[in-house]
């Protein structure tokens, strides 16, 4: 017993009223397949095992603990066994006090209940005891919006669901009616879900739940994929009372909406004599309230969406269709890549040359230079009246047909007033060797629509990346340039002392995703001389050990604390 006054005292302690400007504590979340106390498990029956999970619970002290398979007296007897908590669940036959329960439990000196109800997972979910789709039996989810006592902002939705052990399509449904009722319970609530979700990793029902839908990302992380993100063998959260059997699937999972940071997150593996207190191991997290402010650095003022050559995922890159599309979804800033006409107009492409992303080949058989046994159409080349002929849609898809190369003028047309611009100077040295000056160029054109100086138009930000060094000091010695530089690497060290190197010439750095990766105390170091920090670039289908492409985006914004991200697929950024 001591231990449990123990736990009680730490609660207490936990919840003191914070000061007005404070953030909330940390939320301490637990999920327990708890194993239906009437089942003949012998030497594992509930009676003599109830007293070791109860202890489990109370040693990880939760804020809020979903438990599955519950059965009343066993909602009763934890809730009177642990100190200081309130019970919510009801029977999943009558919703009362038959069959199992996916019964919560909520710390009453931290969370104030605001309302709570439960529904059934099923086609019908308010009629009570449904069956629904392919299930072997009536599945339940109960939940309870709070109000934390220890800092006034935002209440919580909690809910906590067991779906069906039998049924392949009705898990996968209950996995979609469990992703449109937290969305629709837990309007302007942090959400935090639960349970025994009997299906693993990349599973139809894990993906309709973290994955995106309707070209949407997932409103939920898995929580212990972002403290984790290598896959490992010994993830198994099925135990069938023993304490070595780790393997297998990962079936208990808790979610979190964005809003919160995982701070910590584990498969707790608590075993005594061999065999642990249940027949599921628990599996807990620990979250903590994003601020609302945004810890970014200039020239940005929020975690930053950049559409790289606008929405190219999705359409043919550095398009006007892909511009558009990148303004629908939702991007920040666009980029737009640089190059230069055989008589001087900056046009938007990302390569030197025109045959990757146009006709050119066919419209101009007879132009081509042969480099190392390639043939190749430099842009440098070819007059903008000339590239105005050629097709720089229709290699992503008949639908594009048509769409031509922009020039810069045409790119900003599309996007001042309704987002920023990041144009990047492409190879200017090679330009600088046909008599052709890109800076200049560039610095006339934003000139010409009144965008050369900080803050010149609010709703039209401008900074300029490069991954020349010259390129950069030209623009800040030669033309005067105060808008804000970012360097781009690829490679090279990412100590101290070269960020201290580039400093002298740009406002932050662009490396490139791996270089982050080996290192992730680069974003602190450049942080620390005032220098921001974007990333590139993110795109759906090259996620390394990320399950998805927000997922991978969420990591390096809110874990390593990066400050924007290029990517192909700005409909997929993980918004608060």
């Amino acid at each position: 017993m001591p231990r449990f006054v123990l736990a009680a005292a730490l609660a207490l302690a936990a919840v003191a009223p914070a000061a007005a400007d404070d953030p909330p504590a940390p939320v301490r979340v637990m999920s327990y397949n708890i194993r239906y106390g009437t089942a003949k498990d012998g030497e594992n029956h509930w009676d003599k095992r109830k007293d070791f999970l109860a202890e489990t619970v109370a040693a990880f002290n939760p804020d809020l603990l979903g438990t599955q398979e519950t059965l009343a007296f066993q909602r009763d007897y934890l809730a009177g066994k642990l100190t200081g908590y309130a019970a919510f669940g009801v029977g999943r036959d009558d919703g009362k006090d038959g069959g199992e329960m996916a019964a919560l439990f909520y710390r009453t000196a931290r969370f104030e209940k605001l309302a709570g109800g439960h529904f059934w997972l099923s086609e019908t979910p308010d009629t009570v005891g449904s069956k629904g789709w392919d299930a072997a039996l009536p599945r339940i989810a109960s939940w309870v919006r709070l109000k934390d006592r220890s800092a006034s902002g935002t209440p919580i939705l909690f809910l906590n669901a067991h779906f069906d052990h039998v049924g392949k399509k009705a898990r996968q449904e209950a996995a979609k009616l469990i992703r449109a009722k937290a969305a629709e319970l837990g309007a302007g609530c942090r959400v935090v879900v639960t349970g025994d979700f009997n299906a693993g990793e990349g599973s139809g029902p894990y993906t309709a739940l973290f994955g995106p839908a309707d070209e949407r990302p997932s409103p939920f992380v898995d929580t212990f994929r972002v403290v984790q993100p290598t896959r490992g063998k010994e993830e198994g959260t099925f135990s069938g009372f023993k304490a070595t059997a780790t393997s297998g699937e990962r079936i208990d999972w808790i979610a979190a909406s964005r809003d919160w940071e995982v701070k910590q997150a584990a498969i707790d593996r608590t075993a005594k004599d061999g065999r642990t207190p249940s027949d599921h191991f628990a599996v807990t997290a620990i979250l903590a309230a994003r601020g609302r402010e945004k810890a970014v650095l200039r020239p940005y003022t929020k975690r930053t969406n950049i559409a790289h050559r606008g929405a190219s995922g999705d359409a043919p890159e550095h398009t006007i269709a892909a511009y558009e599309l990148a303004l629908k979804h939702g991007a920040d800033y666009v980029e737009p890549d640089l190059q230069l006409t055989k008589d001087g107009v900056l046009v938007c492409l990302h390569d030197t040359t025109l045959e990757r992303t146009t006709n050119v080949a066919q419209v101009f058989p007879d132009r081509a230079r042969e480099v190392k046994g390639r043939k190749t159409w430099p842009v440098a080349d070819f007059t903008l009246a000339e590239i105005r002929r050629l097709d720089a849609g229709a290699w992503k898809g008949p639908q594009f047909a048509g769409a031509r190369v922009p020039t810069f003028q045409e790119m900003i047309d599309v996007v001042k007033g309704k987002a920023g611009i990041i144009p990047e100077t492409k190879d200017p040295a090679l330009y600088g060797r046909l008599g052709l000056n890109m800076e200049k160029a560039l610095m006339e054109v934003l000139r010409a629509n009144k965008l050369d100086a900080p803050k010149a138009d609010p709703k039209t930000p401008v900074v300029i990346q490069s991954f020349s060094a010259d390129s950069l000091k030209t623009l800040r010695k030669d033309h005067a340039c105060k808008l804000p530089l970012v360097y781009l690497f690829a490679g090279g060290d990412t100590s101290e002392a070269r960020l201290k190197q580039i400093q002298e010439f740009a406002d932050g750095i662009a490396p490139a995703k791996p270089l982050v990766l080996a290192r992730p105390e680069v974003v602190k170091d450049a942080h620390a001389l005032g220098m921001s920090v974007t990333v590139w670039t993110f795109r759906s289908g090259q996620t390394g050990r990320f399950p998805d492409v927000t997922a991978e985006m969420q990591h390096f914004l809110m874990e390593l604390k990066v400050d924007a991200v290029f990517t192909d697929n700005p409909d997929r950024f993980p918004r608060d």
